[in-house]
């Protein structure tokens, strides 16, 4: 196997082989790394709110094995609907033009919270009027706030093998968590999230629940939706000694 690095110097030519290097080389690396994941948010793309409007900061997402790259943060405007309404990524077919293949990405704020194919979710939220919307939480059980608070549970991060679980939610989980009484498989679960910064798979969400909860088979708990798996773990922060009590009833968030 032989690889090429183009030196850029006075007085040579530069061919269209050197081209490719930089493309491949540009690329290959993304391509590589998550070839294992599903189409969804790989990596930043979190939202704050800023006055009237939404800002979408600089991260990498994948839709059909190809890896977008935000470079720069996106500001999309809101306003009070007194509706849930979700703020989606929808991807446009790939286009081949004469030099080159176009792949977009837009951004929109949704009242149709069910997603398309295409169609990704960051957040959504729910918005009266004379209300501000809010993007920080005072805990775990403040991140399901039905009103005014962007709400990330259903956010479509990628993983591997299966969708994910949105970082932020697993980060103020287990910080939560480490601070009450807490046994050696939630100090296990705790280390995993730091030392991935959040993105934890899935399936170790899941085993970590199955552990919890008497041995309830991996897969089955893997095939929960977001907000199963969100009340299983609040349901483990309410339960714990040493921790503020919740409202046993739910609030309500609309799913698909």
């Amino acid at each position: 196997m032989k690889k090429h690095f183009p030196l850029f110097k006075d007085g040579r030519i530069l061919k269209k082989e050197s081209l490719w290097d930089i493309r491949d080389y540009a690329y290959g690396g993304l391509q590589l790394f998550y070839q294992d994941y599903t189409d969804g948010i790989l990596k930043g793309c979190n939202v704050q709110v800023a006055e009237k409007y939404l800002i979408i900061g600089k991260g990498l997402m994948k839709y059909k094995n190809f890896i977008y790259i935000l470079s720069e943060e996106v500001k999309i405007p809101y306003s009070a609907t007194e509706q849930w309404v979700s703020l989606k990524a929808v991807f446009q077919e790939m286009r081949e033009k004469t030099d080159c293949l176009e792949y977009e990405v837009d951004f929109c704020i949704d009242s149709n919270i069910e997603r398309k194919e295409n169609e990704f979710e960051l957040c959504r939220f729910y918005l009266r009027k004379g209300s501000q919307l809010r993007d920080t939480y005072r805990d775990f059980y403040d991140m399901s706030t039905e009103y005014d608070t962007i709400n990330l549970i259903y956010s479509s991060i990628a993983g591997i093998g299966e969708p994910s679980f949105h970082p932020e939610l697993l980060l103020t989980f287990s910080q939560e968590l480490w601070t009450g009484k807490r046994d050696e498989i939630d100090s296990n679960f705790c280390l995993q999230v730091w030392n991935m910064t959040g993105y934890v798979s899935r399936k170790a969400v899941a085993a970590y629940l199955s552990c919890k909860e008497g041995g309830t088979d991996v897969q089955e708990i893997c095939a929960f939706d977001n907000e199963k798996l969100y009340w299983s773990m609040e349901a483990i922060l309410r339960t714990s000694d040493g921790r503020k009590k919740r409202k046993n009833e739910k609030r309500r968030i609309i799913v698909e």
